[in-house]
């Protein structure tokens, strides 16, 4: 459902945003969007990346913020690559010990890894071939399982601040598990109503080190 984020404007924009495949200051990007154009209304919604690309070519969504892999017609939409998403795998303390320790990856088959749908990929296969897993797509729900003594998480690495909420969990450095690239992709319906807002997304996402820019782009 999508979530009203002002009340009561003239003009509205509506935002699909992959929570495991975006900047990871998306965010602050969002609130100094509402600042800078104060009479814009915000809608967001929080999706996988399919999802939200299905809405966007039902033309339900204006802008979305999502994995790079799926396909949209160039004739009626705008898609830009703007960065990467990587992967880490976190467990419990004991568990980090015992994995960092081992010297194959069939030693790492009696556990069971809990792993996002956007970050299955060719590189996983060692994993999946092997070893039990199960797919999970919430980031809260992929901290609470991690804290069982016989799971291993992919978190993206823009949800690794929640870790210090989680006293048990350690991130694992271990050879054997495979680190993850996704890209980033900012996609939009070719609108000249919209154009703006989605120039100005383009431009934040590029500038997120200058602070200088958000105050300098206006509509």
């Amino acid at each position: 459902m999508l979530s009203s984020k002002k009340t009561n404007q003239k003009q509205r924009i509506n935002i699909g945003i992959d929570p495991l495949l975006c900047p990871k200051n998306i965010t602050r990007l969002i609130q100094q969007f509402e600042a800078t154009f104060s009479s814009v209304e915000v809608y967001l919604i929080y999706r996988d990346s399919g999802s939200l690309n299905e809405l966007l070519l039902a033309r339900e969504l204006d802008i979305v913020i999502g994995g790079s892999d799926n396909f949209l017609p160039a004739s009626e939409f705008h898609t830009e690559s703007i960065g990467l998403a990587e992967n880490v795998w976190i467990a419990t303390e004991e568990a980090t010990q015992r994995i960092n320790a081992a010297e194959q990856l069939f030693e790492l088959s009696i556990y069971r890894y809990l792993i996002p749908p956007q970050f299955e990929t060719e590189e996983l296969k060692c994993i999946t071939d092997i070893a039990s897993v199960w797919r999970v797509d919430d980031i809260a729900t992929l901290y609470k399982m991690s804290e069982s003594g016989s799971n291993i998480a992919c978190i993206p690495h823009n949800a690794l601040s929640m870790l210090s909420q989680y006293d048990t969990l350690r991130v694992i450095n271990s050879r054997l598990l495979p680190v993850v690239k996704k890209g980033i992709a900012l996609s939009w319906y070719l609108d000249s109503r919209t154009m703006p807002f989605c120039h100005w997304i383009s431009q934040a996402v590029q500038n997120q080190a200058t602070p200088e820019y958000y105050s300098s782009v206006k509509m």
